[in-house]
């Protein structure tokens, strides 16, 4: 009877390690790698509505300093230059479509990557509970620095917009977009630094758990099924959850584009996550099944 008893408490203790592991393994390879991290959430701008929502944002903070300069400066060339592309409507078409061909090249591409890398240890420190770098943290909010893309605008002088944007874009202003908002991120200081460790020890001390459980086991097929069934429902639970925390990000955001923003970068972090989930339930279930099958075929028959 005791003998039983501790292989159930082992059971126990292996079926709590084992989201523990995905967490840990998780944690340690993907989000506080820079290039993981940055392969993650890189592609997520040839979304076609990510990318609306990044041509909006900068076309917006180019329109603004156009405004501002002509406002500041009053600058008979920035007006004559305005005048030649119409009325404000017109020129704000036109900058939208000059920033819309910049996002869509591979220029930009390297751009947006080098910002996602660059910012990548604020993430870390939103996660770890700690202040950041003063370079990717505002407020709340962890940002892309997309200063480097107003450089670009007013590189191109070959054209009407080219050389207002040139002549209207100060040489110091500065542009970011909002990637993820701290507020909504768990602290987890001590497993951050602790990350190295715990992504070996964590799985190493499940697999020692679940050894012990069979060798307490006095039927090693039935007991190996109820591990293999344990570990899918579990896995699949670690799956659901993931996918809860990030549908919880969306209550009380009204504004369509600030969910997708709120959103976009969290699903991409944790899609390796869910994934390894599926997998690993799908795992045990084919091994609780093949146990099931055996144990079935080996038990004693009387007549």
């Amino acid at each position: 009877m005791a003998r039983t008893i501790a292989a159930f408490l082992v059971l126990l203790v292996f079926l709590a390690l084992v989201p523990a592991s995905l967490g840990a393994v998780w944690l340690d390879r993907q989000l506080l790698t820079t290039d993981r991290y940055v392969e993650s959430v890189a592609p997520l701008f040839e979304r076609p509505e990510l990318r609306d929502d990044l041509v909006e944002v900068v076309s917006t903070r180019v329109n603004q300093l156009v405004v501002t300069t002509m406002a500041a400066q009053n600058s008979i060339t920035v007006r004559l230059l305005f005048q030649q592309l119409g009325n404000a409507v017109d020129v704000e078409r036109q900058i939208t479509a000059v920033v819309r061909s910049f996002v869509e090249s591979e220029q930009f591409d390297t751009m947006w990557r080098d910002a996602n890398r660059a910012a990548h240890p604020a993430v870390v420190a939103a996660f770890a509970g700690r202040p950041g770098p003063t370079i990717g943290i505002q407020g709340n909010e962890v940002v892309l620095d997309l200063t480097p893309v107003l450089a670009r605008l007013r590189q191109d002088t070959s054209t009407t917009v080219g050389m207002l944007l040139n002549l209207a874009i100060p040489a110091d202003a500065t542009l970011t977009y909002t990637v993820l908002d701290t507020r909504h991120t768990p602290r987890i200081e001590w497993v951050v630094r602790q990350s190295g460790t715990l992504a070996i020890a964590v799985p190493a001390a499940a697999w020692a758990a679940c050894i012990l459980y069979l060798l307490l086991a006095r039927r090693r097929l039935r007991a190996l099924w109820w591990a293999g069934l344990g570990t899918t429902l579990v896995a699949l639970g670690s799956y659901a959850l993931a996918d809860r925390w990030l549908q919880n990000r969306l209550d009380g955001v009204s504004d369509p584009a600030s969910a997708r923003l709120a959103t976009s970068y969290t699903a991409a972090l944790l899609k390796p996550l869910e994934r390894a989930s599926l997998w690993l339930a799908v795992s045990a279930f084919v091994v609780a099944l093949v146990a099931g099958i055996l144990a079935l075929r080996t038990q004693p028959r009387y007549r």
